[in-house]
């Protein structure tokens, strides 16, 4: 089993002004695409490394596709690989520079 490298709350995301809610559905938008890019990732890696059984039969391939798809599953499932958290901060700074521009905007 595979245990998280790294799960920490992520500083600058308790700085900001986003309630419990927003805040666990920005951590849920980036884990989500965390594990999309782990499927992505681990797809092409599939690719390199060819079949497992010599058949390039399209039920061979749609095997092997479920196979990376629950890899990839599981390993977000049970940490990921830690891109999350820098997905999340991006996502609050671009947020905050919304925000100030706003309010600059306002200010002129």
């Amino acid at each position: 089993m595979l245990d998280p490298i790294f799960n920490p709350i992520v500083k600058s995301s308790q700085s900001t002004s986003f309630g419990p809610a927003e805040l666990a559905k920005r951590q849920e938008v980036a884990k989500q695409f965390e594990s999309i890019l782990m499927m992505r990732l681990l797809s092409q890696i599939g690719n390199t490394i060819g079949c497992f059984d010599d058949e390039d039969d399209l039920a061979g391939q749609q095997i092997q596709g479920l196979f990376w798809l629950q890899m990839a599953d599981y390993v977000g499932r049970n940490g990921g690989i830690g891109l999350w958290t820098q997905i999340l901060q991006q996502i609050n700074q671009v947020d905050t520079a919304r925000a100030v521009d706003s309010i600059l905007d306002e200010a002129l």
